[in-house]
């Protein structure tokens, strides 16, 4: 699991990430889901369930796709990581389904 700090307007909230499931494919994954959980100075506020594509990863990181999950997990939490933070500065820190 992987946590991160995200601060706006003063309030820090907690993401959790939850573990990476992949698609079932005969080829290769083309798209990784997991939850993350937002938390805030009250406690728990929402799960994000997060979707990354591996055309995102490719764009971002061609590499992480050949790196095995240790190095995949972090790509793809980085990638939901900046749709998640765009969801809490427009103030939506409910449960709802992102895609990246």
């Amino acid at each position: 699991m992987s946590q991160h700090t995200v601060t706006h307007d003063g309030v820090e909230y907690t993401v959790s990430f939850g573990a990476v499931r992949q698609s079932l494919s005969e080829d290769q994954p083309m798209l990784w889901g997991f939850p993350a959980d937002i938390s805030g100075p009250d406690g728990q506020l929402g799960r994000k369930t997060c979707f990354v594509s591996r055309v995102s990863v490719q764009v971002r990181d061609d590499s992480a796709l050949e790196g095995g999950m240790d190095v995949l997990a972090p790509a793809l939490y980085e990638l939901a990581l900046e749709k998640i933070v765009e969801r809490i500065e427009a103030g939506e820190t409910g449960d709802e389904i992102t895609f990246a």
